[in-house]
């Protein structure tokens, strides 16, 4: 394993980003990237005429590195995903609507910003956004997209206008993420310049066979996998029928007061599990931060959302439970299980499905946003 460390230094240069809901100036490093221009006549507006340069000296030893190993937290997500596929224009979204799930997780919903409503850019359940936010717009912040594609193309007769819904996490040192948790009222009908990008997609590319679909999500990673599941959803409710079994873990911390509506995602997995049919199921693991179990781990049931029974595991997940959840050995060649959460879990959950019998590592997927 190779062991990266970087330095980071900081200069102001100043210049002018000129933007228009087609083109946008990107800096990466020392460099700075013009995206084509389009053959749009909307005028180009000054964004901001100071930026704070971030550029990385990084030493290494071994050889290559592995996805995501070795970043630093305090990298800005424009150096983190520089490789990353991206789009090649910007667009300009208004935030509409606004729900603070917990005293740390915010939902955002982003409407189009021309009159009419209408979208002229598309993205795979996965995917992540380029957001630019004042007072830093040359340090975009990196937010998933949590709802599906079909929520950008909503039935005629639907009183939903066409949106992008993104889950955000609390980081007072995260200027992105600040700007956005700001009071509420002085967000909505603000704008915001995105951009489309990120490689971790579902359906996987290349198209392989799915016999069994594994979801494993841990605390704020469960974000990709949200849009994952409700594009699966969505499908299902449009008559598409997706012939392969699902298996949901989500592992996450339980809230201080144990009021289960306060765990991000949870109520909407239950909905589009039960959607989906009797072959999804979701297992739900609470831990209570440090402690890796609450009380003895033992099993409990409840009532969910839904009006269905939820079982609950007072434990993080283990070894056994991935096994279990990725079937029997001798179907596993078309068992595709997709991984993202915080970094010790992500990177010890990979290692287990990996080098379990019959898995194929290219079935294996995963995301590491850190």
């Amino acid at each position: 394993m190779q062991k990266l460390n970087s330095t980071i230094l900081r200069k102001k240069i100043p210049f002018t980003l000129y933007s228009n809901s087609t083109r946008c100036l990107y800096h990466r490093s020392n460099f700075y990237t013009f995206l084509p221009r389009s053959h749009s006549s909307q005028p180009y507006r000054p964004v901001n005429k100071t930026f704070t340069i971030h550029s990385f000296r990084m030493s290494s030893s071994g050889k290559g590195k592995q996805p995501g190993e070795g970043f630093s937290a305090s990298i800005p997500h424009a150096e983190r995903t520089a490789d990353e596929p991206r789009e090649n224009k910007c667009h300009s979204l208004t935030i509409s609507r606004i729900q603070d799930i917990n005293d740390t997780i915010r939902i955002f919903e982003l409407e189009a910003a021309t009159q009419d409503g209408s979208t002229d850019f598309a993205f795979l359940p996965g995917q992540w956004l380029d957001v630019f936010t004042p007072p830093y717009p040359e340090r975009p912040g990196g937010f998933t997209i949590t709802s599906p594609p079909s929520a950008l193309h909503p039935p005629p007769d639907s009183p939903k206008k066409p949106y992008l819904e993104l889950a955000i996490q609390k980081s007072p040192s995260n200027p992105p993420a600040s700007y956005l948790f700001q009071d509420t009222p002085k967000l909505i009908a603000s704008e915001l310049l995105i951009r489309v990008g990120g490689s971790f997609i579902y359906p996987p590319s290349p198209k392989r066979p799915i016999r069994r679909l594994v979801f494993v999500a841990g605390g704020v990673g469960v974000n990709p996998l949200m849009s994952m599941l409700s594009h699966i959803a969505s499908l299902v409710k449009a008559g598409e029928d997706q012939d392969f079994e699902i298996r949901f873990l989500y592992t996450v911390r339980c809230t201080p007061s144990g009021d289960l509506s306060k765990i991000q995602f949870l109520e909407r997995i239950q909905r589009e599990i039960k959607s989906i049919g009797p072959r999804a199921e979701l297992q739900l693991y609470l831990t209570s931060g440090e402690n890796r179990k609450i009380g003895g781990g033992e099993l409990e049931s409840t009532m969910g959302a839904d009006g269905t029974k939820l079982d609950i595991q007072r434990r993080r997940i283990n070894k056994d439970d991935l096994l279990q959840a990725l079937g029997p050995v001798s179907e596993r060649n078309e068992v595709v299980c997709v991984i993202c959460g915080v970094p010790r879990m992500t990177d010890e959950f990979i290692e287990i499905v990996r080098n379990a019998e019959g898995m194929k590592e290219t079935n294996v997927l995963f995301e590491k946003w850190w």
